[in-house]
């Protein structure tokens, strides 16, 4: 089977075209499945997913959406696992308002195989993160994986895995550590 996997960041002001030239962009894939992950940045039912909001932000960028996800068949994962629930992907404290801006939309088809969409807290973001279940069709192999030692002979490779360790942890680390442990590498022996 093949998936389309589209992540986006959508624009901050009402900009329909955004969707439209996505849209334009996903014709050229020739999918059986498509996943549509990412921020928004609008809600779909204003409703349900926007707390304490006075307008409704970004209405002709939400339409051209829709339009796409209705040329794809494409369902929001999160509302088709809780059609009434009252639940945020994104907070701001001053003035106190939430909404739910972040989503995965699916092919229709893949409903079937949708065990579960959450919303779960993010880290160092004022976002939460969103997650979606997808039951697996395939049975599965018997769970050999073998690695190709001769890559851990090679200078530059060990280099390469000791810089992205590095970045990764400086990335992700908690901010209680200082610049220099995150910098000693030692640390990461």
């Amino acid at each position: 089977e093949t998936f389309l996997l589209v992540s986006i960041y959508g624009p901050n002001e009402d900009n329909p075209d955004f969707y439209r030239r996505l849209s334009q962009t996903m014709e050229q894939f020739d999918a059986e499945h498509i996943v549509i992950a990412g921020d928004l940045n609008f809600v779909m039912s204003p409703e349900l997913d926007s707390w304490n909001y006075v307008n409704e932000n970004n209405i002709n960028a939400k339409q051209a959406f829709l339009e796409l996800a209705d040329k794809y068949n494409l369902i929001d994962a999160w509302r088709h696992t809780h059609p009434n629930e009252r639940k945020y992907t994104w907070l701001r404290k001053n003035p106190l308002k939430a909404s739910r801006l972040d989503m995965f939309f699916i092919s229709g088809e893949m409903v079937n195989v949708l065990e579960d969409a959450d919303i779960i807290p993010g880290y160092r973001s004022d976002h939460n993160m969103i997650t979606i279940s997808i039951l697996n069709k395939q049975p599965r192999g018997n769970g050999l994986w073998k690695l190709n030692s001769s890559h851990l002979d090679d200078e530059e490779y060990k280099n390469v895995i000791r810089e992205r360790i590095i970045e990764t942890v400086r990335q992700y680390a908690p901010p209680i550590y200082n610049h220099e442990t995150l910098n000693d590498c030692k640390n990461y022996e």
